[in-house]
């Protein structure tokens, strides 16, 4: 049965340099008994984006067939969880676990100017638009 780990004790994340962008989020549990298995990430899902661009996620793990009353802490590695199409409003991550959150992966302001200006196509957003884009994406006018 997977559960809400007790305590986060360690949050990473990483922006791809591709677009568009990708997220490569780590966690580190902290446990206070032996034999959680399987510690993952697993992100919440909106209806809405959040007022703050925060993508919350759960740190959850399985918890011991047998409860073992032996008290020995002890710092577990999630499994990396990687996003590779990233919301546009995300902003960084916040990880709960039972007793705590942290909160990481703040956007820098090249990241931030690289994500304004993407668009999905092979060609420039400028070039598009100045030629009178029909509306379709394709560059009907060769550059000059």
């Amino acid at each position: 049965m997977y559960v809400k780990v007790p305590k986060v004790k360690q949050v990473g994340v990483a922006w791809t340099k591709m677009l568009p962008p990708g997220l490569l989020v780590t966690a580190t549990a902290h446990v206070t008994q032996v034999g959680w298995s399987n510690i993952q990430l697993v992100p919440r899902i909106y209806i809405t984006p959040p007022a703050d661009g925060i993508w919350d996620m759960d740190l959850v793990g399985e918890l011991p067939d047998i409860i073992v009353m032996m008290y020995r802490p002890a710092d577990i590695p999630a499994r990396p969880l990687h996003i590779p199409n990233v919301p546009r409003w995300v902003q960084g991550v916040r990880v709960h676990a039972s007793l705590n959150s942290m909160t990481s992966g703040e956007r820098d302001a090249e990241f931030e100017e690289a994500v304004a200006n993407w668009v999905p196509f092979p060609w420039e957003k400028s070039m598009a638009v100045a030629k009178g884009d029909p509306g379709d994406g394709f560059p009907w006018v060769s550059p000059q």
